[in-house]
């Protein structure tokens, strides 16, 4: 007899690597060769920090070996695909964000077989002697990386489709958490009456997730926002993956199917109330404090107010505008250049009874390139 779970969690698993495919494209995997710093960090956040923080809370704690499985398998998960929007929400570095999902997604089909010899083999399946079906988690993780990479060929042929794919992905994924947490409740009827402990893991897992990625990527060397994308990737886990893997892993007991989805089921429920506050934290407290990048257009802290003159660009604003290709920066850099230094034609200019005042347009971005226009007018002395 057909499992009509079994069969929907499968058909949910592809829908969702459908979509996940039609955001990404060649040139995401590309730019990984690219960043290789970052994408490194993020892959050790990822798969190193996670993993040992779900295995050093099951033995602190000294969790039931069902529950542990489950904890360890959300640490060890790949990043959730949320965390791209995050990142564009705190201002964080969205194609570095795009381009970690894609290597992470793609890392854990070796990774998490890997990961579940390491932690769970080791320590959790010996006291009732349980057995990791590996078969059906590898392909699980192949429902999601195949139908992926068949939706990132459908966006470099049609990207109407692709856009469509999009939206019913994430719009299936969010259907199918939400029926998991109401199920999950229902057959778990105790599951807001787990001890203190336990509540704490579910809770803190994601927020030491993102700390720990955060300090990391911030001791490595990388800038405020990349340091925030990755601390992202690293507590953002893929707990709907990990739903549906223990689903179809465990689907001939179904008492060992909702003892290892306790953990999961939890981290899920407190992952929407602990990514509305990060991401908060993140936007308005972190985000402000970042220092200006180079090459990032006019901004007031090169725009000076000369009282007797009115406004003038400083040399670094204009070299902004070189870099965003404003074919009359050279000039006035010169001209800037001119009448600090005294120039006679400049002099001269200077001693009559007008000014000319630069003033800084509003950037007008265009799908090529970014420009800045500059607009010279008179102003009268008195």
């Amino acid at each position: 007899m057909v499992d009509v779970l079994v069969v929907a969690l499968m058909l949910m698993i592809m829908t969702v690597g459908l979509g996940l495919g039609a955001t990404l494209t060649v040139a995401d995997f590309k730019l990984a060769l690219k960043q290789p710093k970052a994408v490194g960090v993020g892959w050790l956040c990822q798969f190193g920090i996670m993993p040992l923080i779900a295995f050093s809370y099951a033995k602190m704690f000294g969790v039931d070996d069902r529950f542990a499985i489950g904890m360890v398998l959300t640490g060890s998960a790949p990043g959730g695909t949320t965390s791209n929007l995050m990142s564009y929400w705190v201002k964080g570095n969205v194609a570095l964000s795009i381009t970690m999902s894609a290597a992470s997604l793609t890392c854990a089909l070796f990774m998490m077989p890997l990961l579940i010899l390491i932690y769970i083999e080791s320590s959790f399946t010996s006291k009732e002697d349980l057995e990791i079906p590996y078969v059906n988690i590898v392909g699980t993780l192949l429902l999601l990386i195949v139908p992926t990479f068949l939706g990132m060929g459908i966006k470099a042929r049609n990207d109407v489709w692709a856009k469509r794919l999009e939206k019913v992905g994430s719009v299936l994924g969010a259907v199918f958490l939400v029926a998991a947490l109401v199920i999950g409740l229902v057959q778990n009827s105790d599951l807001l009456d787990q001890p203190f402990s336990t509540w704490f893991m579910a809770v803190s897992l994601q927020i030491f997730g993102c700390f720990f990625g955060y300090v990391i990527a911030t001791l490595v060397g990388m800038n405020r926002p990349d340091a925030r994308t990755i601390s992202l990737e690293t507590g953002v886990q893929n707990s709907t993956l990990i739903i549906a893997m223990i689903g179809i892993s465990f689907q001939d007991d179904t008492q060992l199917r909702d003892d290892v989805w306790l953990f999961p089921l939890m981290y899920s429920l407190c992952y929407v109330v602990n990514s509305i506050w990060i991401t908060l934290f993140m936007r308005h407290v972190l985000a402000p404090r970042d220092p200006p990048l180079p090459g990032k257009g006019v901004d007031d802290d090169n725009i000076k107010v000369d009282p007797e003159r009115g406004i003038t660009l400083s040399r670094l604003s204009t070299g902004n505008l070189q870099r965003y290709g404003d074919k009359n920066a050279d000039k006035d850099a010169d001209e800037d250049d001119s009448r600090r230094h005294g120039d006679d034609s400049a002099s001269k200019y200077l001693s009559s009874t007008t000014l000319v005042s630069p003033t800084v347009a509003t950037p007008s971005i265009t799908a090529s390139k970014p420009t800045v226009a500059v607009k010279l007018e008179p102003v009268t002395l008195e």
